[in-house]
């Protein structure tokens, strides 16, 4: 926590002194994380503090659904490279070689942010035929959809390339 310089003296003191009285608990670190990493538009040091919580969570517990609420924490936190490897994992665990459908989204937002444009478009393509294929209404999904039309600045097609 003394690391994180985008956090006010006030957060960091709080955040501190939690730390001394409280026993980590995996569960309740990546829900407190997720609670904020989930939707853009909060503030640097909530994306700070959410991703020292997913970071401590994940060397307590390195499941797959707690190792996406670190690699959407790492996204939110500008570390675009650090994403990327830690959510590309679901990407090479898959007997199909496509990412986890929570973790595409930010897996192709990562690699666009990250310049990697040939990356982004392929899990891009991916994510649209999911979509397309699943016609979800999953409100996060859906919000998230339409964060990657923003991010790459396009529609994410109904009919996308086999």
């Amino acid at each position: 926590m003394e690391r994180l310089e985008s956090l006010t003296d006030e957060q960091r003191k709080l955040a501190l002194t939690l730390a001394g009285k409280t026993k980590e608990d995996a569960y309740e670190l990546n829900e407190a994380s997720w609670d904020v990493v989930r939707e853009p538009g909060r503030t640097g040091a909530d994306y700070e503090l959410a991703l020292a919580q997913a970071e401590a969570e994940d060397r307590l517990n390195q499941s797959d659904d707690m190792r996406n609420t670190l690699g959407v924490a790492q996204y939110r936190s500008g570390k675009y490279q650090e994403a990327i490897e830690t959510l590309i994992k679901s990407e090479r665990a898959s007997s199909d070689g496509i990412a986890a459908r929570d973790d595409l989204p930010f897996l192709a937002m990562a690699f666009y942010k990250a310049e990697k444009p040939v990356e982004a478009k392929k899990r891009f393509d991916q994510l649209a035929r999911i979509l397309a294929q699943s016609q979800t209404k999953d409100e996060e999904m859906v919000a998230w959809s339409h964060e990657v039309e923003s991010v790459f600045g396009v529609m994410l097609q109904s009919n996308p390339p086999q």
